[in-house]
């Protein structure tokens, strides 16, 4: 007969040393949702504690973002087949096994293209915004950029882009064609107040004022100093920005005033008597004719009452009725 100490014994050195007198039969458990990173649907992936040299893989898993169900009955066929011990206590109906993926946010794209527009030129105070794009998912465990298969930057200072990106999928690559804005911070002079047809924008008037480049026009005035000693070439309203095209240089010759023609070549000057054709200031261009040998040339404004052939200008006789027509020596050069 074995005594109360043959069988305390024991009980005292499994708590003293820690040593187990039995083997831990405990039943496996499925998981009901299960989440995969992978391709594949792997036994540890449905069963818990499974060891590692028992794991086997059982097919496919669902395609990105996707989800299938597997019932009690396949279950407990894949248990029995490799061994599992379970049984359906809980009478679990089905497990759904579910792709792991994640979503493509316009916020991480204007991330990447603000990125990529850099390395390319754009400066660092551009603002980048993609336009919405369709529901792009993409694996989970993918955190890396994705390639930039083709990139193009059109508009005015570069205000738009259409990007073509690529991302790992399972056979061949998920695709992504992005379009979107580029707002790049500019300055450039603005009117404080109105001004008419041949006032002079003073330094008084005008204020360097916060825009976006493609806002711009292309021959806008970005520093004040470019346009001192200027007037208004036509009406200019309050808050636009001033442009080249808008402005011009005070009179010094007026339409039929007499003007001397200086032709400069190598060493050689020559002097002539001309009329001018139109109203021009000291350096803008200006057509002028010389009665003596009836003909139009153009010229540049280097004085008042003077003007100084360009070289290569080619002389344009006068018309029929003895004067001359201005649009047609335009055509002709």
């Amino acid at each position: 007969m074995r005594s109360i100490r043959s069988i305390v014994l024991p009980v005292a050195a499994t708590l003293l040393f820690g040593v187990s007198l039995c083997h831990d039969a405990r039943a496996a458990t499925v998981r009901p949702r299960i989440s995969v990173d992978g391709t594949r649907v792997h036994l540890s992936d449905l069963f818990s504690d499974v060891p590692p040299t028992n794991d086997a893989d059982l097919g496919d898993a669902p395609p990105l973002g996707g989800s299938f169900d597997i019932g009690a009955a396949q279950l407990q066929a894949i248990a029995a087949q490799y061994g599992i011990d379970w049984s359906n206590d809980g009478h679990l109906a089905h497990a759904v096994v579910t792709r792991a993926s994640r979503l493509v946010t316009r916020e991480d794209m204007a991330t990447v293209m603000a990125g990529v527009l850099h390395d390319r030129g754009t400066p660092d105070s551009a603002r980048v915004m993609v336009a919405p794009f369709p529901d792009t998912l993409v694996p989970i465990g993918f955190t890396g950029p994705p390639t930039v298969r083709s990139l193009d930057v059109s508009g005015l200072g570069g205000s738009r882009f259409q990007a073509t990106l690529e991302f790992p999928g399972d056979t061949t690559p998920i695709v992504l064609r992005l379009t979107g804005t580029i707002d790049i911070p500019a300055r450039a002079v603005e009117l404080r107040h109105a001004v008419q047809s041949g006032d002079a924008i003073t330094p008084d008037n005008v204020v360097m004022a916060d825009c976006l480049s493609r806002d711009l026009p292309k021959d806008a005035v970005l520093a004040p100093g470019d346009m001192d000693g200027m007037i208004a070439r036509r009406p200019i309203a309050a808050g636009q920005p001033l442009t080249r095209t808008s402005m011009e240089r005070p009179h010094v010759i007026h339409k039929g005033a007499p003007v001397i023609l200086i032709y400069t070549a190598d060493n050689l000057r020559i002097t002539a008597s001309g009329v001018a054709l139109e109203d021009a200031g000291t350096g803008d261009p200006i057509h002028v004719a010389n009665p003596g040998s009836h003909v139009m040339m153009l010229g540049t404004v280097i004085d008042r009452g003077q003007v100084e052939i360009q070289p290569g200008s080619i002389p344009t006789p006068m018309n029929d009725r003895g004067a001359f027509t201005v649009a047609n020596h335009h055509a002709q050069l």
